[in-house]
């Protein structure tokens, strides 16, 4: 541990899995009504741990101090300016933009570990991503890592078989089956990430057709996809309007900012009846889409 090469983060942010678009699409931060507000987000586990997690306390911060170190190199710009729905003022903002460790407090409440990240929501908002996958990388560094690769090719290698099966026996689709990968926060490892997604991104492109981790997508040609995020819409539950309006005015707010790009939105904040209530005709024609993120997905669509 120290050692540039065993970092977790690597490279720039955006070499270390900055900004999985899913995390409201960066750029969501500039639309956000008061950038003064200062959330607290913490971790928490909430399923037993194998092992107590207060152990790995040290490595935790580790990683974490040399993430908050990182600065966007000009290629990783360059990258992103090239995406349309990302303004030239945002990407202005991401050159001098870095995290800053004295918003963030580890500690261990017992055999318990405990993250909080507390300050400016618009510098907050990102780590969670990025806290999540350090901590689930070095819990799993306690396991034999040669047996759960393995396990993971085997398992990788069966649904490539499946889905290959499917393009020969399956029924006629009026739409395209396609499929996405959004496992940044959850993933065994930085190098096992990316070589899910390079083996699918090889073995299967007819299917697999982008991630929401922006440098793999960059590495292998993919789409950066991402979604409205909960905590976009739930920012307007605290400032700037009514609480019965907070909806209505983060949708508006998304579509001035985005002009028909990213045109998806999130549903189940409050639950379905209360966005339709919100998602009225006016609404129903700028969003191309709808995001199901929760309950039954058929009697979500029906």
């Amino acid at each position: 541990m120290g050692k540039p090469n065993e970092y977790l983060c690597a490279g720039g942010p955006l070499a270390s899995g900055y900004g999985p678009v899913q995390a409201d699409h960066v750029a969501a931060r500039f639309c956000i009504p008061s950038r003064a507000t200062r959330p607290s987000i913490a971790s928490v586990c909430r399923n037993p741990p194998g092992y107590p997690l207060a152990s790995i306390e040290r490595a935790v911060r580790e990683q974490l101090d040399h993430f908050c170190s990182l600065v966007f190199t000009e290629e990783e710009l360059a990258y992103l300016a090239t995406k349309r729905y990302l303004k030239s003022d945002f990407i202005d903002f991401l050159r001098i933009f870095r995290f800053q460790p004295r918003y963030l407090r580890v500690h261990c409440e017992g055999d318990r570990l405990s993250i909080e990240a507390r300050g400016p929501q618009i510098h907050v908002m990102g780590f969670e991503i990025h806290v999540l996958s350090i901590v689930n990388e070095l819990y799993f560094r306690a396991f034999d890592e040669r047996a759960a690769l393995q396990e993971g090719r085997d398992r990788l290698k069966r649904k490539i078989e499946l889905l290959r099966e499917f393009e020969q026996t399956g029924p006629a689709r009026r739409h395209p089956f396609v499929f996405f990968d959004f496992g940044t926060r959850r993933r065994f490892s930085r190098l096992w990430h990316e070589e899910v997604v390079a083996t699918l991104a090889r073995e299967v492109p007819q299917y697999f057709r982008g991630t929401s981790n922006v440098y793999l997508a960059k590495q292998h040609g993919l789409t950066a996809v991402g979604t409205m995020a909960h905590e976009y819409l739930q920012t307007f539950q605290a400032v700037g309007v009514q609480l019965r309006h907070f909806q209505k005015a983060a949708l508006e707010k998304w579509v001035q900012e985005y002009r028909g790009d990213l045109g998806t939105a999130l549903t189940d904040v409050v639950g379905m009846d209360a966005f339709l209530a919100d998602f009225d005709l006016y609404f129903a024609k700028l969003f191309d889409g709808l995001r199901h993120d929760s309950g039954d997905p058929v009697t979500w669509g029906e």
